[in-house]
């Protein structure tokens, strides 16, 4: 019994005298932004972490350096990337792909759009979307983006199949109106990632995310954050 309480005092005192909480992640708008040490994750993380110290790192990287434990956390896989980290109950996000369109089509099918012309980045995956290959205008560039939104706008391709919140970001960023979303994919969810090596700590650091993402939502903090980057609630 003594040693019991001896161990819980110990994992107390580790958790109460964690002075910084490290967390990794890629630079990814609107998700994470290593520019302005900002986007939407970031800034939740910061509100419920006050002594959160993000580090921008490229993806495989930043995995295995919170499965290691030499990170806290990790922002922002879906567990099937990272299926040995410790997650909480509470999402942060959802990661899905949709076809953009002008307002008029907004109605308009998936099995609809696939006949007309649709326009992705080269490399990204139709998520099994049965459509003739010719009909398909793959982008590739810095400036892949800019152009499928040229080209929808001027009726080039019917539709832009993307992923949804990095669309919209750029569609908030450049003030473009005109676009949104006819069908999505139903997409994974997203979570901060807990390194494994501490369970003590992270199942801590885990419960206080969960119940921070809960009180943002209660208390419209998460709707303010969401609204800067042309975002809405995942849930």
């Amino acid at each position: 019994m003594k040693a019991f309480i001896l161990l819980i005092l110990f994992v107390s005192f580790n958790l109460a005298s964690k002075e910084r909480v490290s967390i990794g992640t890629l630079d990814y708008c609107p998700y994470h932004c290593k520019s302005t040490n900002s986007g939407y994750v970031v800034d939740i993380v910061k509100e419920i972490y006050h002594n959160a110290d993000i580090y921008y790192l490229p993806w495989k990287r930043a995995v295995i350096n919170t499965v290691n434990g030499d990170l806290d956390a990790l922002l922002t896989p879906t567990k099937s990337e990272a299926p040995l980290l410790i997650y909480p109950v509470e999402t942060i996000g959802i990661q899905r792909s949709c076809f953009f369109v002008l307002d008029e089509n907004k109605d308009m099918t998936i099995d609809e759009l696939s006949k007309f012309k649709v326009g992705t980045f080269t490399g990204y995956s139709l998520d099994g979307i049965q459509t003739d290959k010719d009909n398909i205008n793959y982008l590739s560039g810095v400036d892949a983006l800019s152009r499928g939104v040229k080209m929808l706008k001027k009726g080039r391709i019917k539709s832009f199949f993307i992923e949804e919140n990095g669309m919209r970001f750029y569609l908030k960023k450049n003030e473009i109106n005109g676009i949104t979303t006819s069908s999505c994919t139903r997409g994974e969810d997203l979570y901060v990632g807990f390194n494994p090596k501490d369970k003590a700590s992270s199942t801590a650091l885990s419960k206080e995310l969960s119940e921070g993402v809960i009180e943002l939502r209660r208390n419209g903090k998460l709707d303010q954050i969401l609204s800067k980057y042309g975002l809405l609630d995942w849930k």
